[in-house]
């Protein structure tokens, strides 16, 4: 019976220990980690997307290129002070085209991508990205980051050269991403143009219908998010009122001595026995940041005295038996 009931004791204590130990670690806990806007790109950015327009892509699949550039503008907050943007569609050698040029107008953007017209032709990919450039050093902001995006289900087929364009571009301070649409595309190529890290910036999908499934990786390597900072607890210094110039400081304390031979009262000397009382520069105890709310103290030691009683009856139970 003995040991039954040091048993249990022993669990009892445990217990009480464990549930000790949760609601200090709850109420230990630093704030949590920082959370990351990722429905909108509000970062400064000049953008030129460059779409692929050849025959070898059809109406369906033209129309969901049209979608995914819908939705990767919807991402970037377009305005005079933040994103501008522009679209370049590109076919045949002479076909490529600036559908709009860099825009602070959403609504303007977004009307010339549901009216865009595929050109159908072959593939010159050079072209689409001189094009981009073109309009970036023609209306890009100085000291606002410049890209350019180049989608394509398909290899360079023109005269030209388009790494050597991608090159000239990046120079300048442009900076390259590349997707890659199906089997079609030549991904050492697309590798070439694209800025270092490759990794970072070529994406590749199986068909027009997985490009939606990018547009989140996608911007956040094309505009990293900021963080949102968190809200931390301040101490707040509460100053005691200074003698102004107008205001006549109190006498200083003087201490009376008593007659020879008699011991001398500390108050006598201006002396004061125990905790210093606050004032300036000091910090009033911040109890509410780190104490327990007395509801929480009450679950703790309310469970603490079930555990053990519970623990202690199921003991004597079972000695009886």
């Amino acid at each position: 019976m003995t040991a039954s009931i040091r048993q249990y004791g022993l669990v009892a204590s445990a217990s009480v220990l464990a549930l000790i130990l949760l609601f200090t670690t709850a109420g230990l806990a630093g704030p949590p980690p920082r959370a990351y806007a990722q429905t909108a790109c509000a970062t400064t950015i000049d953008f030129m997307l460059v779409l692929d327009g050849s025959e070898s892509i059809n109406s369906t699949e033209f129309e969901a290129m049209r979608s995914f550039a819908d939705g990767l503008i919807g991402h970037f907050t377009i305005s005079p002070a933040d994103a501008h943007a522009g679209i370049v569609q590109f076919a045949s050698e002479g076909q490529g085209v600036i559908e709009i040029g860099l825009s602070s107008d959403p609504g303007a953007i977004a009307t010339a991508i549901s009216t865009m017209t595929q050109l159908v032709g072959i593939t010159d990919i050079q072209e689409g990205i001189a094009l981009a450039q073109q309009e970036l050093t023609a209306s890009g902001r100085p000291d606002v980051p410049h890209v350019i995006l180049v989608l394509t289900d398909g290899v360079h087929n023109e005269p030209g050269d388009p790494i050597a364009e991608a090159e000239a571009a990046r120079s300048l301070g442009t900076e390259i991403f590349a997707i890659a649409v199906g089997p079609g595309p030549d991904i050492d190529q697309l590798n070439a143009i694209a800025s270092d890290p490759d990794g970072e910036h070529v994406f590749s999908v199986g068909d027009f219908a997985a490009l939606a499934t990018i547009l989140d990786p996608l911007v956040l390597v094309v505009c990293p998010p900021t963080p949102t900072p968190t809200s931390t607890p301040t101490s707040t210094l509460t100053p005691t009122a200074m003698p102004t110039a107008t205001q006549i400081a109190p006498p200083a304390p003087t201490a009376t001595l008593p007659p020879a031979g008699e011991p001398v009262p500390t108050s006598a000397l201006g002396i004061s026995i125990g905790p210093p009382e606050t004032g300036i520069g000091s910090l009033e105890s911040d109890a509410s940041d780190t104490a327990w709310p007395a509801w929480q103290i009450g679950v703790v030691f309310g469970i603490a005295l079930l555990a053990m009683c519970g623990a202690y009856g199921l003991a004597r139970w079972q000695a009886r038996d």
